[in-house]
Parts: C-alpha cells; sequence; structure tokens
C-alpha cells in the first residue's frame, strides 16, 4: 500500500455517486456504497454525503468506514432523516478513505445516500 503524497499528487479525478438503498438491510447486514481497494495507490477524499429520505419513509440509517483489518468506525449512527436532506460529511469537515477500506451501510430502505468524492492517485 502507497498513500500518495497529498501536496504532489499524480491526479485528482473529482466523482459523485448515489446509493439507493431499496431494500432493507437492518442494523446488523451491510452494503457496500464506496470501497478503496487495497493496493490501490489512492486515497478517496469525502467532500460530501448526503441522505435522502423517499417521502413517508421512517427509519434508522448507519454509516460505517471500515477496512480489513480494524473494526468499524461509524460516520453515522442511528440516523432517523426524515423527507429532508441531511448533510452527514461536508466539504469543511472532509474524510480520508484509506487503501482497503470501504464505506458501508445498514439500516432501512428508502433512501438515497449521495456522495461527492476525489480519487487522489499517487
Amino acid at each position: 500500500m502507497t498513500a500518495p503524497n497529498l501536496r504532489d499528487p499524480s491526479s485528482v479525478t473529482g466523482k459523485t455517486l448515489a446509493y439507493y438503498s431499496s431494500t432493507n438491510v437492518g442494523s446488523t447486514a451491510v452494503a457496500t456504497v464506496l470501497s478503496n481497494p487495497a493496493a490501490s495507490n489512492n486515497v478517496l477524499k469525502i467532500n460530501c454525503i448526503r441522505v435522502y429520505a423517499d417521502p413517508g419513509k421512517a427509519g434508522t440509517i448507519y454509516l460505517d468506514a471500515v477496512g480489513s483489518s480494524s473494526s468499524n468506525k461509524y460516520v453515522v449512527k442511528d440516523l432517523q432523516p426524515d423527507a429532508s436532506t441531511v448533510i452527514v460529511v461536508g466539504r469543511d469537515d472532509f474524510l480520508y478513505l484509506e487503501e482497503g477500506y470501504s464505506l458501508l451501510f445498514s439500516g432501512s430502505a428508502g433512501f438515497t445516500i449521495m456522495v461527492t468524492y476525489e480519487i487522489i492517485a499517487a
């Protein structure tokens, strides 16, 4: 694993993805929202995570950052958004997803998770 030099990366590519929880995975099952494979020679800078609830949907969601050799690190725990938008991570409090780490979702159906991030290459 080679972490890129953040002051002199070879490239920075902006990305946006949307993950929709179409099924109820519960609080113990997980679905991968975003992954940074081991030995990718990249770090993912997550600039924003927004959570939207379908109208009339209620439930609880969890977002975890987890690596192959570590336990879950909650990004958000027991979030119960209503029909409004919740900004979980904003540009002022970004986070890095290192090699071998993934952003995982667990919780209720009917939520969209929008993630904007940058792939910073070594």
